[in-house]
């Protein structure tokens, strides 16, 4: 005959009052949306250290200050600022010329156009005349590793690359380049040289580019709002001061 069956004792799984986990947690679930937003406060942006940067950094504060939100700018040298940008190790890129999305899928075009900047062509040769990139064809030319203006304007011709203005200033010194092929402003550069008296610029008509701001794909819910807030300035004339207002400043001799 079997003896007596025992149940095995289960000791009952405590029961937590429903109401006081639900006020703990909805307090946190209403704050997490928030918090992604204000991780989003604060934008950084790669941006060269050029005068023409620096004019369209003048407009973009502005236009973010408007949407509420910080942007710190990040000197990157011009080649790994894009790069950055892309990769989403920064959130955008200042000013760069327009049509980049097509070998950068990450980046997005924000118009519109933030600032244009002027092509020129540095020379010791007080004789060079330079109307288009044609009278480009016989010369020595030096351009600056990453600049995209420098490098669309003499696609298809031998050039000296240097990764410094100081490097392809002191081959133009030398007589070893005919041209440096810039933007408008990096004469200044060799200011107190004494080699920049025989600087002469020149600057084709031609050569004028707008630059245009980039964000990264994953802020693209705010290309919207920022292009109607930049449209904004254009047309009531806040963009152009902003932008004379930096360049000023930028040329004016500390003291």
């Amino acid at each position: 005959m079997d003896g007596p069956r025992f149940r095995a004792y289960r000791r009952p799984m405590p029961r937590l009052p429903l109401l006081p986990l639900l006020l703990t947690l909805i307090p946190a679930l209403l704050a997490w949306p928030a918090k992604a937003v204000q991780a989003r406060d604060a934008l950084v942006l790669s941006a060269a250290p050029a005068e023409p940067v620096i004019e369209g950094m003048a407009v973009l504060r502005e236009a973010y200050a408007r949407l509420g939100i910080q942007v710190i700018f990040r000197d990157y040298p011009a080649r790994r600022g894009l790069a950055e940008a892309d990769a989403g190790g920064a959130d955008g890129e200042a000013a760069r010329m327009g049509g980049l999305g097509s070998e950068l899928p990450n980046l997005i075009q924000v118009r519109p156009s933030i600032v244009s900047v002027q092509g020129v062509a540095v020379t010791c040769d007080p004789d060079l005349t330079i109307r288009d990139r044609r009278d480009l064809v016989p010369l020595r030319i030096g351009v600056h590793t990453g600049l995209r203006l420098s490098d669309k304007l003499v696609q298809g011709l031998d050039r000296v690359t240097q990764g410094h203005w100081d490097q392809l200033f002191h081959l133009l010194y030398l007589g070893r380049l005919d041209v440096i092929i810039g933007y408008d402003g990096i004469e200044r550069t060799q200011a107190g040289h004494p080699g920049a008296e025989r600087l002469r610029v020149i600057r084709p008509v031609r050569w004028r580019v707008p630059l245009y701001h980039y964000l990264n794909r994953r802020h693209a819910d705010l290309v919207p709002r920022l292009e109607a807030v930049l449209e904004r300035m254009r047309i009531n004339g806040e963009m152009a001061r902003l932008r004379a207002g930096a360049g000023a400043a930028h040329q004016r001799p500390a003291e």
